[in-house]
């Protein structure tokens, strides 16, 4: 996947070790987040979320991605997709946060709103994820963005994960 073409807006880049400063700075601010998604942020962590796979899923399907604004190239969100999972014909997205600076702007409902269309333009059907239970903030913006559930609950060891999806 050419990950430059999933914005025409920001420039968009894989997150790699040198990131990993501005990644922390950017997710640390979200205390809400982590409130509901424990344990806070932490460097090593981050690390983990970059190399972690889900199950049958090759290294070259995972992109763990930064959103920058093209005047100062600044870091406004991360976004983690999974190619093909779980089927072929559809993109996980694992993880996804805005800097809290610019938050209640919509440009969070913009940016998913091009990605995913970006996303259908190369042939996915469809847009899966999981948003904490509970979480206030998760639920309505993916909501607002036409992410419904499926009925499904994925349990981890400290929340409980609501599976939801958009078709494209």
């Amino acid at each position: 996947m050419d990950i430059k073409s999933l914005s025409e807006k920001y420039i968009v880049k894989e997150a790699d070790y040198t990131d990993l400063n501005q990644i922390f700075h950017l997710c640390q601010d979200n205390e809400l987040y982590f409130k509901y998604c424990p344990p806070m942020v932490t460097i090593e962590g981050i690390e983990e979320d970059m190399n972690a796979l889900p199950p049958g899923v090759s290294k070259e399907n995972k992109h763990y991605l930064g959103f920058y604004n093209p005047t100062d190239k600044k870091l406004l969100a991360v976004m983690d997709l999974v190619e093909g999972y779980p089927d072929s014909t559809t993109i996980y997205i694992g993880f996804f946060m805005l800097d809290t600076e610019i938050q209640g702007q919509g440009i969070a409902s913009e940016l998913i709103e091009e990605v995913l269309n970006n996303l259908k333009e190369l042939g996915f059907k469809k847009a899966k994820l999981g948003y904490v239970e509970g979480n206030p903030q998760a639920t309505n913006f993916w909501k607002k963005n036409n992410f419904v559930e499926t009925g499904r609950k994925l349990q981890f060891d400290e929340y409980v994960a609501i599976d939801a999806e958009r078709k494209l």
